[in-house]
Protein backbone atom coordinates (compact mmCIF):
# COMPACT_ATOMS: atom_id res chain seq x y z
CA UNK A 1 0.00 0.00 0.00
CA UNK A 2 1.57 3.19 -0.73
CA UNK A 3 0.03 6.69 0.20
CA UNK A 4 -0.35 9.24 -2.23
CA UNK A 5 1.43 13.05 -2.33
CA UNK A 6 -1.68 15.43 -2.29
CA UNK A 7 -0.84 18.38 -5.38
CA UNK A 8 -4.00 20.01 -4.62
CA UNK A 9 -4.76 21.34 -1.36
CA UNK A 10 -7.88 22.95 0.54
CA UNK A 11 -7.16 26.40 1.76
CA UNK A 12 -8.09 25.32 5.21
CA UNK A 13 -5.93 22.59 5.20
CA UNK A 14 -2.38 24.57 6.93
CA UNK A 15 -4.96 26.22 9.27
CA UNK A 16 -6.52 23.05 10.33
CA UNK A 17 -3.55 21.53 10.61
CA UNK A 18 -2.25 24.42 12.72
CA UNK A 19 -5.20 24.48 14.68
CA UNK A 20 -4.87 21.14 15.97
CA UNK A 21 -1.74 21.85 17.28
CA UNK A 22 -2.58 24.83 19.23
CA UNK A 23 -5.22 22.57 20.58
CA UNK A 24 -2.89 20.10 22.25
CA UNK A 25 -0.53 22.54 23.32
CA UNK A 26 -3.20 24.43 25.06
CA UNK A 27 -4.93 21.47 26.78
CA UNK A 28 -1.09 21.07 28.38
CA UNK A 29 -0.86 24.34 30.32
CA UNK A 30 -4.62 25.43 30.78
CA UNK A 31 -5.00 22.56 33.17
CA UNK A 32 -2.38 23.50 35.49
CA UNK A 33 -3.17 26.65 37.16
CA UNK A 34 -6.80 24.89 38.09
CA UNK A 35 -5.11 21.87 39.75
CA UNK A 36 -5.52 22.40 43.19
CA UNK A 37 -8.98 23.42 43.09
CA UNK A 38 -9.53 19.92 41.18
CA UNK A 39 -7.60 18.34 44.26
CA UNK A 40 -9.50 20.61 46.56
CA UNK A 41 -13.09 20.07 44.95
CA UNK A 42 -12.14 16.17 43.97
CA UNK A 43 -10.93 15.24 47.68
CA UNK A 44 -7.74 14.77 45.54
CA UNK A 45 -3.89 14.18 47.70
CA UNK A 46 -1.37 16.38 46.07
CA UNK A 47 0.51 12.34 45.13
CA UNK A 48 -3.63 11.64 43.69
CA UNK A 49 -3.45 15.48 41.97
CA UNK A 50 -0.28 14.65 39.81
CA UNK A 51 -1.59 11.69 37.70
CA UNK A 52 -4.06 14.53 36.26
CA UNK A 53 -1.07 15.18 34.60
CA UNK A 54 0.91 11.88 34.35
CA UNK A 55 -1.68 10.32 33.07
CA UNK A 56 -2.28 12.50 29.55
CA UNK A 57 1.44 12.37 29.38
CA UNK A 58 1.38 8.41 30.18
CA UNK A 59 -1.09 7.73 27.11
CA UNK A 60 -0.29 10.14 24.81
CA UNK A 61 3.98 9.39 25.09
CA UNK A 62 3.35 5.32 24.99
CA UNK A 63 0.76 5.26 22.24
CA UNK A 64 2.67 7.81 19.98
CA UNK A 65 4.41 5.39 17.62
CA UNK A 66 1.32 2.97 17.41
CA UNK A 67 -0.62 6.28 16.62
CA UNK A 68 1.66 7.07 13.91
CA UNK A 69 2.05 4.00 12.56
CA UNK A 70 -2.25 3.33 11.95
CA UNK A 71 -1.94 6.80 10.61
CA UNK A 72 0.22 5.37 7.73
CA UNK A 73 -1.72 2.48 6.96
CA UNK A 74 -5.15 3.33 7.64
CA UNK A 75 -5.06 7.21 6.54
CA UNK A 76 -4.07 10.43 7.71
CA UNK A 77 -7.40 11.57 7.50
CA UNK A 78 -8.62 9.14 9.51
CA UNK A 79 -6.47 9.46 12.48
CA UNK A 80 -6.95 12.99 12.38
CA UNK A 81 -10.65 12.81 13.25
CA UNK A 82 -10.92 9.86 15.49
CA UNK A 83 -8.58 11.41 17.51
CA UNK A 84 -10.13 14.60 17.49
CA UNK A 85 -13.29 12.62 18.04
CA UNK A 86 -11.78 11.31 21.27
CA UNK A 87 -10.14 14.27 22.67
CA UNK A 88 -13.31 16.05 22.67
CA UNK A 89 -15.04 13.38 24.86
CA UNK A 90 -12.29 12.98 27.10
CA UNK A 91 -12.44 16.79 27.42
CA UNK A 92 -15.95 16.45 28.27
CA UNK A 93 -15.64 13.50 31.01
CA UNK A 94 -13.17 15.17 33.13
CA UNK A 95 -15.35 18.46 32.99
CA UNK A 96 -18.05 16.29 34.18
CA UNK A 97 -15.94 14.51 36.28
CA UNK A 98 -17.45 13.47 40.15
CA UNK A 99 -14.62 11.52 40.94
CA UNK A 100 -10.63 11.25 40.36
CA UNK A 101 -11.21 8.22 38.54
CA UNK A 102 -13.65 9.54 35.99
CA UNK A 103 -11.17 12.58 35.94
CA UNK A 104 -8.36 10.31 35.25
CA UNK A 105 -10.14 8.34 32.90
CA UNK A 106 -10.60 11.45 31.18
CA UNK A 107 -7.12 12.74 30.69
CA UNK A 108 -6.33 9.06 29.21
CA UNK A 109 -9.15 9.25 26.19
CA UNK A 110 -7.31 13.17 25.80
CA UNK A 111 -3.90 11.56 25.91
CA UNK A 112 -5.19 8.91 23.23
CA UNK A 113 -7.02 11.09 20.86
CA UNK A 114 -3.58 13.19 21.23
CA UNK A 115 -1.49 10.41 20.24
CA UNK A 116 -3.34 9.23 17.33
CA UNK A 117 -3.75 13.30 16.56
CA UNK A 118 -0.28 14.71 16.76
CA UNK A 119 1.59 12.22 14.13
CA UNK A 120 -1.20 12.50 11.73
CA UNK A 121 -0.77 15.90 11.75
CA UNK A 122 2.80 16.47 10.72
CA UNK A 123 2.59 13.17 8.37
CA UNK A 124 0.03 15.27 6.05
CA UNK A 125 1.89 18.30 6.77
CA UNK A 126 5.06 16.31 5.32
CA UNK A 127 2.76 14.73 2.23
CA UNK A 128 1.01 17.58 1.82
CA UNK A 129 3.72 20.40 1.00
CA UNK A 130 6.81 19.50 -1.30
CA UNK A 131 9.82 19.25 0.40
CA UNK A 132 11.77 22.26 0.57
CA UNK A 133 10.36 26.43 1.17
CA UNK A 134 7.08 24.98 1.42
CA UNK A 135 7.30 22.15 3.46
CA UNK A 136 9.55 24.82 5.70
CA UNK A 137 6.56 27.75 5.84
CA UNK A 138 4.30 24.92 6.66
CA UNK A 139 6.31 23.79 9.66
CA UNK A 140 6.76 27.16 10.90
CA UNK A 141 3.34 28.28 11.01
CA UNK A 142 2.91 24.74 12.68
CA UNK A 143 5.19 24.99 15.14
CA UNK A 144 3.84 28.95 16.02
CA UNK A 145 0.90 27.75 17.18
CA UNK A 146 2.13 25.29 19.19
CA UNK A 147 4.31 27.61 21.18
CA UNK A 148 1.08 30.04 21.12
CA UNK A 149 -1.10 27.22 22.74
CA UNK A 150 1.02 27.11 25.19
CA UNK A 151 1.41 30.34 26.20
CA UNK A 152 -2.54 31.41 25.86
CA UNK A 153 -3.06 28.02 28.11
CA UNK A 154 -1.66 29.71 31.06
CA UNK A 155 -3.38 32.82 30.51
CA UNK A 156 -6.16 31.33 29.88
CA UNK A 157 -6.59 28.63 32.85
CA UNK A 158 -5.75 31.69 34.75
CA UNK A 159 -8.42 34.15 33.41
CA UNK A 160 -10.95 31.22 33.64
CA UNK A 161 -10.03 30.16 37.18
CA UNK A 162 -10.42 34.19 38.26
CA UNK A 163 -14.42 33.90 37.16
CA UNK A 164 -15.55 30.21 36.51
CA UNK A 165 -14.30 26.79 38.17
CA UNK A 166 -12.04 24.42 36.96
CA UNK A 167 -14.60 22.47 35.30
CA UNK A 168 -14.37 25.36 32.97
CA UNK A 169 -10.65 24.61 31.51
CA UNK A 170 -11.80 21.19 30.34
CA UNK A 171 -14.98 22.30 28.71
CA UNK A 172 -13.53 25.32 26.46
CA UNK A 173 -11.80 22.23 25.45
CA UNK A 174 -15.19 20.44 23.64
CA UNK A 175 -15.93 23.36 21.03
CA UNK A 176 -12.72 23.75 20.09
CA UNK A 177 -12.51 20.28 19.03
CA UNK A 178 -15.46 19.74 17.74
CA UNK A 179 -14.38 22.75 15.20
CA UNK A 180 -11.40 20.84 14.15
CA UNK A 181 -13.71 18.02 13.75
CA UNK A 182 -16.02 20.21 11.17
CA UNK A 183 -12.46 21.85 9.41
CA UNK A 184 -10.66 18.31 9.69
CA UNK A 185 -13.99 16.92 7.48
CA UNK A 186 -13.61 19.40 5.29
CA UNK A 187 -10.07 20.10 4.80
CA UNK A 188 -8.16 16.89 4.83
CA UNK A 189 -7.95 15.05 2.03
CA UNK A 190 -8.64 11.21 1.56
CA UNK A 191 -5.92 9.48 0.70
CA UNK A 192 -5.74 6.50 -2.47
CA UNK A 193 -4.47 3.73 -1.16
CA UNK A 194 -2.88 -0.11 -3.24
CA UNK A 195 -5.34 -2.75 -2.74
CA UNK A 196 -3.24 -4.19 -0.72
CA UNK A 197 -3.03 -3.63 2.73
CA UNK A 198 -0.16 -3.91 5.02
CA UNK A 199 -0.73 -4.87 9.10
CA UNK A 200 0.44 -3.16 12.08
CA UNK A 201 2.34 -4.86 14.53
CA UNK A 202 0.46 -4.58 17.59
CA UNK A 203 2.42 -6.64 19.92
CA UNK A 204 5.23 -4.21 19.45
CA UNK A 205 3.06 -1.25 19.69
CA UNK A 206 2.59 -2.73 22.70
CA UNK A 207 6.00 -3.30 23.87
CA UNK A 208 6.48 0.20 22.63
CA UNK A 209 3.59 1.74 24.94
CA UNK A 210 4.21 0.15 27.72
CA UNK A 211 8.25 0.59 27.15
CA UNK A 212 7.61 4.45 27.15
CA UNK A 213 4.90 4.27 29.79
CA UNK A 214 7.25 2.93 31.86
CA UNK A 215 10.42 5.66 31.09
CA UNK A 216 8.07 8.86 30.84
CA UNK A 217 6.38 7.10 34.94
CA UNK A 218 9.61 6.61 36.63
CA UNK A 219 11.22 10.31 35.17
CA UNK A 220 7.68 11.88 36.13
CA UNK A 221 8.06 10.00 39.77
CA UNK A 222 11.18 10.27 40.86
CA UNK A 223 11.66 14.41 41.88
CA UNK A 224 8.90 13.06 44.52
CA UNK A 225 9.77 9.69 45.45
CA UNK A 226 13.04 9.36 44.85
CA UNK A 227 14.78 6.02 43.38
CA UNK A 228 12.60 4.08 45.51
CA UNK A 229 11.83 0.19 44.05
CA UNK A 230 8.37 1.39 42.27
CA UNK A 231 10.89 4.25 40.47
CA UNK A 232 13.42 1.52 39.64
CA UNK A 233 11.25 -0.63 38.42
CA UNK A 234 9.12 1.44 36.17
CA UNK A 235 12.62 2.27 34.66
CA UNK A 236 13.96 -1.22 34.46
CA UNK A 237 10.74 -2.43 32.93
CA UNK A 238 10.85 0.52 30.44
CA UNK A 239 14.39 -0.34 29.07
CA UNK A 240 13.53 -4.11 28.70
CA UNK A 241 10.32 -3.51 26.89
CA UNK A 242 12.26 -0.89 24.50
CA UNK A 243 14.94 -2.87 23.93
CA UNK A 244 12.70 -6.20 23.14
CA UNK A 245 10.78 -4.00 21.19
CA UNK A 246 13.73 -2.96 19.10
CA UNK A 247 14.44 -6.38 18.80
CA UNK A 248 11.05 -7.37 17.33
CA UNK A 249 11.37 -4.47 14.77
CA UNK A 250 14.56 -5.77 13.22
CA UNK A 251 12.35 -9.42 12.67
CA UNK A 252 8.67 -8.73 12.09
CA UNK A 253 7.72 -8.91 8.40
CA UNK A 254 6.22 -5.25 8.97
CA UNK A 255 7.33 -2.94 11.41
CA UNK A 256 5.88 -0.59 13.49
CA UNK A 257 9.01 1.57 13.08
CA UNK A 258 11.84 0.74 9.99
CA UNK A 259 15.34 0.73 12.21
CA UNK A 260 16.97 1.76 8.72
CA UNK A 261 15.50 5.77 9.62
CA UNK A 262 18.01 6.25 11.82
CA UNK A 263 20.77 6.29 8.85
CA UNK A 264 19.53 9.41 8.44
CA UNK A 265 21.79 11.49 10.02
CA UNK A 266 19.61 14.55 9.80
CA UNK A 267 16.94 12.55 11.80
CA UNK A 268 19.35 11.23 14.33
CA UNK A 269 21.02 14.66 14.59
CA UNK A 270 17.24 15.81 15.03
CA UNK A 271 16.17 12.97 18.13
CA UNK A 272 19.43 14.42 20.14
CA UNK A 273 18.51 17.79 19.80
CA UNK A 274 14.86 17.29 20.40
CA UNK A 275 15.76 15.68 23.90
CA UNK A 276 17.64 18.56 25.07
CA UNK A 277 15.97 20.97 23.73
CA UNK A 278 12.63 19.88 25.62
CA UNK A 279 14.58 18.84 28.57
CA UNK A 280 15.45 22.80 29.24
CA UNK A 281 12.72 24.42 27.62
CA UNK A 282 9.89 21.98 28.79
CA UNK A 283 11.44 22.80 32.21
CA UNK A 284 11.36 26.94 31.90
CA UNK A 285 7.20 26.63 31.85
CA UNK A 286 7.04 25.11 35.57
CA UNK A 287 9.87 27.19 36.69
CA UNK A 288 8.61 30.72 35.29
CA UNK A 289 5.24 29.53 36.78
CA UNK A 290 6.77 28.24 40.27
CA UNK A 291 8.63 31.86 40.02
CA UNK A 292 6.24 34.50 40.00
CA UNK A 293 3.54 32.65 42.27
CA UNK A 294 5.87 31.07 44.84
CA UNK A 295 8.75 33.99 44.91
CA UNK A 296 7.16 37.39 43.59
CA UNK A 297 3.49 36.40 44.77
CA UNK A 298 1.45 36.79 41.62
CA UNK A 299 -1.89 35.08 41.32
CA UNK A 300 -2.62 32.45 39.11
CA UNK A 301 -4.16 35.01 36.62
CA UNK A 302 -1.51 37.77 36.65
CA UNK A 303 1.04 34.40 36.04
CA UNK A 304 -1.12 33.55 33.20
CA UNK A 305 -1.30 36.72 31.59
CA UNK A 306 2.83 37.25 32.16
CA UNK A 307 2.93 34.40 29.61
CA UNK A 308 0.93 36.09 26.88
CA UNK A 309 4.58 38.20 25.78
CA UNK A 310 6.09 34.73 25.78
CA UNK A 311 3.80 33.51 23.37
CA UNK A 312 3.28 36.63 21.08
CA UNK A 313 6.87 36.57 20.40
CA UNK A 314 6.92 32.92 19.07
CA UNK A 315 3.59 33.67 16.87
CA UNK A 316 5.79 36.37 15.57
CA UNK A 317 9.10 34.52 15.09
CA UNK A 318 7.27 32.23 12.55
CA UNK A 319 8.18 34.25 9.68
CA UNK A 320 12.16 34.48 10.95
CA UNK A 321 11.85 30.38 11.48
CA UNK A 322 10.61 30.21 7.75
CA UNK A 323 13.84 32.76 6.47
CA UNK A 324 15.89 30.50 8.62
CA UNK A 325 14.99 27.27 7.11
CA UNK A 326 15.03 28.15 3.58
CA UNK A 327 18.57 30.13 3.75
CA UNK A 328 20.82 28.05 6.38
CA UNK A 329 18.85 24.69 5.57
CA UNK A 330 17.94 22.59 8.38
CA UNK A 331 20.79 22.38 10.19
CA UNK A 332 21.92 25.99 10.23
CA UNK A 333 17.79 27.19 11.51
CA UNK A 334 18.24 24.53 14.14
CA UNK A 335 21.43 25.82 15.39
CA UNK A 336 20.25 29.51 15.14
CA UNK A 337 17.35 28.91 17.09
CA UNK A 338 19.16 26.90 19.92
CA UNK A 339 21.47 29.73 20.28
CA UNK A 340 18.95 32.05 20.57
CA UNK A 341 16.84 30.14 22.81
CA UNK A 342 20.19 29.39 25.21
CA UNK A 343 20.82 33.20 25.33
CA UNK A 344 17.26 33.75 26.34
CA UNK A 345 17.17 30.98 29.19
CA UNK A 346 20.39 32.51 30.34
CA UNK A 347 19.21 35.94 30.34
CA UNK A 348 15.84 34.40 32.36
CA UNK A 349 18.21 32.64 34.62
CA UNK A 350 20.31 36.10 35.65
CA UNK A 351 16.74 37.30 36.21
CA UNK A 352 15.39 35.30 38.73
CA UNK A 353 16.24 36.27 41.85
CA UNK A 354 14.30 37.28 45.43
CA UNK A 355 14.23 40.89 44.51
CA UNK A 356 13.77 41.10 41.05
CA UNK A 357 11.40 42.79 38.43
CA UNK A 358 8.81 40.80 36.61
CA UNK A 359 8.71 43.01 33.30
CA UNK A 360 12.29 42.02 33.01
CA UNK A 361 11.52 38.47 33.63
CA UNK A 362 8.75 38.33 30.83
CA UNK A 363 11.13 40.24 28.74
CA UNK A 364 13.76 37.13 28.71
CA UNK A 365 10.77 34.93 28.12
CA UNK A 366 10.14 36.69 25.37
CA UNK A 367 13.83 36.24 23.59
CA UNK A 368 13.00 32.42 24.42
CA UNK A 369 9.60 32.55 22.69
CA UNK A 370 11.61 33.49 19.59
CA UNK A 371 14.39 30.51 20.32
CA UNK A 372 11.51 28.22 20.80
CA UNK A 373 9.68 28.78 17.74
CA UNK A 374 12.91 28.89 15.44
CA UNK A 375 13.75 25.57 17.06
CA UNK A 376 10.72 23.37 16.82
CA UNK A 377 10.29 24.04 12.45
CA UNK A 378 13.55 22.63 11.85
CA UNK A 379 13.59 19.97 14.85
CA UNK A 380 10.28 18.63 12.68
CA UNK A 381 11.71 19.25 9.56
CA UNK A 382 14.05 16.56 9.99
CA UNK A 383 12.01 14.09 11.37
CA UNK A 384 10.07 14.14 7.76
CA UNK A 385 13.08 15.32 5.20
CA UNK A 386 14.06 12.59 2.91
CA UNK A 387 11.68 9.93 4.77
CA UNK A 388 8.91 8.18 2.24
CA UNK A 389 5.40 8.94 2.88
CA UNK A 390 4.61 5.57 3.94
CA UNK A 391 6.70 6.27 6.67
CA UNK A 392 6.23 9.89 7.85
CA UNK A 393 3.54 9.32 10.48
CA UNK A 394 5.88 6.82 12.38
CA UNK A 395 8.86 9.03 11.87
CA UNK A 396 7.07 12.25 13.25
CA UNK A 397 5.47 9.73 16.21
CA UNK A 398 9.20 9.04 16.94
CA UNK A 399 10.63 12.71 17.12
CA UNK A 400 7.42 13.26 19.00
CA UNK A 401 7.59 10.54 21.54
CA UNK A 402 11.50 12.13 22.30
CA UNK A 403 10.06 15.45 22.66
CA UNK A 404 7.52 13.50 25.53
CA UNK A 405 10.84 12.14 27.14
CA UNK A 406 12.70 14.59 26.55
CA UNK A 407 10.07 17.01 28.83
CA UNK A 408 10.05 14.45 31.42
CA UNK A 409 13.80 13.56 31.61
CA UNK A 410 14.02 17.89 31.89
CA UNK A 411 11.86 17.80 34.69
CA UNK A 412 13.40 15.17 36.53
CA UNK A 413 16.99 16.24 36.43
CA UNK A 414 16.31 19.80 36.40
CA UNK A 415 13.62 20.26 39.44
CA UNK A 416 15.50 17.48 41.36
CA UNK A 417 18.49 19.94 40.80
CA UNK A 418 16.58 23.05 42.04
CA UNK A 419 14.75 21.06 44.96
CA UNK A 420 18.79 19.96 46.62
CA UNK A 421 20.04 23.00 45.52
CA UNK A 422 16.91 24.94 48.07
CA UNK A 423 17.48 22.50 50.75
CA UNK A 424 21.45 22.44 50.89
CA UNK A 425 21.56 26.44 49.89
CA UNK A 426 21.67 27.82 53.54
CA UNK A 427 19.14 30.55 52.37
CA UNK A 428 15.66 30.73 53.84
CA UNK A 429 12.24 31.33 52.11
CA UNK A 430 12.11 33.23 49.06
CA UNK A 431 15.57 33.65 48.27
CA UNK A 432 15.98 29.79 48.72
CA UNK A 433 13.21 29.09 46.33
CA UNK A 434 15.34 31.99 43.68
CA UNK A 435 18.68 30.13 44.32
CA UNK A 436 17.26 26.55 43.40
CA UNK A 437 15.20 27.72 40.61
CA UNK A 438 18.21 30.29 38.88
CA UNK A 439 20.85 27.21 39.43
CA UNK A 440 18.46 25.11 37.46
CA UNK A 441 17.86 27.65 34.50
CA UNK A 442 21.74 28.01 34.16
CA UNK A 443 21.94 24.26 33.42
CA UNK A 444 19.07 24.66 31.19
CA UNK A 445 20.86 27.11 29.09
CA UNK A 446 23.99 25.49 29.04
CA UNK A 447 22.00 22.29 28.25
CA UNK A 448 20.55 24.53 25.07
CA UNK A 449 24.44 25.80 24.00
CA UNK A 450 25.17 22.09 24.47
CA UNK A 451 22.71 20.86 21.90
CA UNK A 452 23.57 24.08 19.43
CA UNK A 453 27.11 21.94 19.83
CA UNK A 454 26.19 18.52 19.12
CA UNK A 455 23.75 19.59 16.42
CA UNK A 456 26.74 20.98 14.67
CA UNK A 457 28.71 17.52 14.44
CA UNK A 458 25.72 15.05 14.03
CA UNK A 459 23.93 17.04 11.05
CA UNK A 460 25.25 17.20 7.77
CA UNK A 461 25.59 19.82 6.11
CA UNK A 462 22.81 21.80 3.73
CA UNK A 463 22.73 20.10 -0.10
Amino acid sequence: MSLQIVTRRHPLLLPLLAFAQFLLALDYNIVLVALPDMGEDLGMSETALQWVVSSYALAFGGLLLLGGRLGDVFGRRRLILLGLALFAVGSLAAALAVNPALLLSGRVLQGIGGALLSPAVLATIAVSFEEGPARFRALAIWASAGAVGLALGSALGGILMAFFTWRATFLLLVPLAIMGLAGAWRAVPHEDFDAERRSVDLLGGIFAALGVAGIVFALAELPTRGADATVLGAAVAGVVLLTAFLVRQRTVSNPLLQLSLFRSRTLTGGLVAMVLFTGSIGTSYYIFTLFTQSVLGTSAMVTGLAFLPWGITALLASTLAKVALNRLGIRGALILGLLIAAAGTAGFASSLTSDASLVVVVAWTALLGIGQAVSFAPLFASAGAGVPAGQQGVASALMSTIQQIGTALGLAVLIGLATWTINTSGAVGVEATANGLQIATWVGAGILASSAALTALIMPGRK
